[in-house]
């Protein structure tokens, strides 16, 4: 979906790339949590989250473009 968006300059193409492997972790924390590497996940937590909330930001501002 993020490589989507990004493809359709709905977000930017950086964070559509972000965005998608954040989700590939999440499919491994939910599939395979045995293999996490929880320094890896300390990472996303310290340093990652604020993607997610550009993510929002980014999805807001297309939809007041649109006028939805």
């Amino acid at each position: 979906m993020f490589i989507t968006l990004g493809k359709h300059e709905v977000i930017p193409k950086e964070l559509a790339e972000k965005l998608a492997k954040m989700a590939r972790f999440r499919n491994l924390l939910i599939h395979r949590y045995w293999e996490a590497d929880m320094r890896y996940i300390m990472n996303i937590v310290e340093d990652s989250l604020g993607d997610v909330e550009e993510f929002m930001v980014r999805i807001e501002e297309y939809m007041e473009r649109r006028g939805v």
